[in-house]
């Protein structure tokens, strides 16, 4: 199995991954923001300050970043978006993930966002890489439950 190639996030990625977008991060956008999957990936990579492309010879993996909640610009909003890929390549995108996550901590105060509560291995993984995932509350267009997570750069 090849190794993972991660690159500056493009438009062509984002055109990439969108019909190919795995079912829980469809939903999670729909019920978020009401957006289709191209949308919401144009949308993240343009509010982005840095945002990254895993790709494979057999496609993007994820299309991920992080960029500013506020003007002050001291808490960040992380992202990421994928496609079943991700499923093929577990050990690479948890250790990709770790440490960009660490960077990013030593970039940004705090992060913070929020995790559709039915995309439990998204929860998982959130909590894995040391976020704090706070219970679930109504969120977005649908009013579905999500959870809020947050990092602070105290925690890492």
């Amino acid at each position: 199995m090849a190794e993972i190639l991660i690159l500056p996030a493009t438009e062509a990625h984002a055109e990439a991954l969108a019909p190919v977008m795995r079912e829980a991060d469809r939903l999670e956008i729909e019920a978020a923001s009401g957006d289709t999957p191209l949308d919401a990936l144009r949308r993240s990579l343009a509010r982005s300050t840095e945002a990254w492309a895993a790709t494979t010879p057999e496609g993007v993996i994820a299309v991920y970043g992080v960029g500013p909640l506020s003007l002050l610009g001291l808490q960040g909003a992380p992202w990421m978006l994928g496609s079943d890929l991700v499923e093929q390549y577990p050990l690479a995108v948890l250790r990709h993930s770790r440490v960009t996550v660490r960077r990013w901590a030593g970039v940004w105060r705090e992060m913070s966002n929020w995790a559709d509560a039915r995309n439990t291995v998204a929860l998982r993984w959130l909590a894995w890489l040391g976020f704090h995932v706070k219970p679930p509350i109504p969120y977005g267009v649908a009013q579905l439950p999500f959870h809020p997570f947050e990092l602070r750069r105290a925690d890492v």
